[in-house]
């Protein structure tokens, strides 16, 4: 059997919104950044989809992620913000990986809210 592994990113909308501890907020943040790191981690990012379509070979969907970057380039924080998989185990498998990403760190006392970034998933 021959898995075909579609993962559709590239010319997606998702939003960036800043939070700042200061009063000035500074919006300058390399949003290319967030669709390298993604590319960087294909190949993680299929074995969390590789892993449950050997178990539901019909398994397809769009799936919507959430996180935030802390201050240092961390990942402060990960959550799904819609699936259409109808399995959890393929979301919570990349929420993990992102947990461990680290981005280009945002301006002094701001954090960035990447609020939707959308995955498609075929075989």
């Amino acid at each position: 059997m021959t898995v075909r592994f579609i993962l559709s990113f590239c010319f997606c909308v998702f939003a960036v919104s800043w939070s700042s501890k200061s009063e000035a907020i500074d919006t300058h943040y390399d949003r290319e950044a967030i669709r390298r790191k993604i590319i960087e981690n294909l190949r993680p990012i299929r074995t969390c989809y590789e892993a449950e379509l050997g178990k539901s070979p019909n398994l397809k969907g769009k799936v919507v992620l959430s996180w935030t970057i802390g201050d240092k380039g961390q990942v402060t924080k990960a959550d799904i913000k819609s699936n259409e998989l109808g399995n959890d185990a393929v979301p919570n498998c990349i929420i993990g990986l992102i947990k461990t990403w680290t981005f280009p760190k945002p301006p002094p006392k701001q954090t960035i809210d990447v609020d939707g970034y959308p995955f498609f998933f075929s075989n």
